[in-house]
């Protein structure tokens, strides 16, 4: 199980990594170089698609999590919110925290909405299925801060750092 342990937490910290790309000085300045003068400045403006890379950050989250668990023979309880194998159920809750537990239903949700949709955006397939906390055309506001509008939810980097932070803190849990 070491070895479970030590992969997991080296793929969550390779994602988080994925915030200081976004930040790195140099990549700032190289798109900005590069970004021609009657385009928007940004990344965008060269096909670098925020959302999309921070939402398969967050699928990788979730699959960093998903992946421990089953080499930690963590059994598997049906989730009685979603009817799925879901990691809220996969983890023993009563080691867990309410934030921690929050966390791993916003995660269910997010990963959802990129692994099973088109770039975080929900449509009546996403919600034929009961969900955590998403409820179609329902705004919330997440525990990372990002904000789902009922359909769509815009993903930062700061968000994606938070979740990895806490997965990382979960882990040791199960050890």
């Amino acid at each position: 199980m070491s070895e479970a342990y030590g992969a997991a937490m080296s793929h969550l910290g390779r994602i988080e990594q994925l915030c200081d790309f976004f930040d790195n000085p140099t990549i700032v300045d190289a798109i900005a170089r590069a970004v021609p003068p009657r385009m928007p400045p940004g990344r965008g403006a060269l096909g670098f698609d925020d959302d999309t890379w921070i939402g398969l950050g967050m699928v990788g989250l979730w699959a960093a999590l998903d992946a421990f668990a089953e080499r930690a023979t963590l059994k598997y309880k049906g989730c009685v919110i979603c009817d799925s194998r879901c990691l809220l159920y996969r983890f023993d809750n009563s080691k867990l925290t309410p934030s921690e537990l929050t966390i791993l239903s916003e995660l269910e949700d997010v990963r959802h909405l990129y692994a099973h949709n088109f770039a975080g955006r929900a449509d009546d397939d996403y919600f034929a299925r009961r969900r955590h906390v998403f409820v179609a055309n329902t705004a919330c506001k997440l525990s990372s801060g990002a904000e789902f509008d009922g359909q769509l939810i815009k993903l930062k980097p700061l968000h994606l750092r938070h979740y990895a932070q806490v997965a990382r803190g979960i882990l040791p849990k199960f050890v």
